[in-house]
């Protein structure tokens, strides 16, 4: 799991995210700011973005066929990817958003 630093998710996964739909982006976003607001009362609920990053991340980026299974280690990458766009979605999320709005003003 060496690839999980920042710098691998801002290049990597961000042109990942870009190849998908514009109101798939939109709706990701909304999902991840209500994750880290829960995340954010962790010491209520005991959700932390790890705990709430390994729940979710299966059912975000699961492959197209409902059959295929995501190996463990891919899993636990896709995992870090949710927590990390829960720290950092306000960065992330605005260079989605722009790049959309510059993608349809052409």
């Amino acid at each position: 799991m060496t690839r999980s630093g920042s710098k691998y998710f801002d290049e990597e996964f961000v042109e990942i995210l870009k190849k998908a739909p514009e109101i798939n982006i939109r709706t990701l976003r909304k999902l991840v700011n209500h994750l880290e607001q829960i995340a954010q009362r962790s010491e209520v609920n005991l959700m932390t973005r790890k705990e709430l990053s390994k729940v979710f991340a299966k059912c975000l980026f699961r492959k197209t066929s409902k059959t295929s299974k995501i190996p463990e280690e891919e899993l636990e990458l896709l995992a870090q990817f949710l927590e990390y766009l829960m720290q950092n979605s306000n960065t992330t999320f605005k260079v989605l958003i722009l790049f959309f709005s510059l993608k349809n003003n052409n």
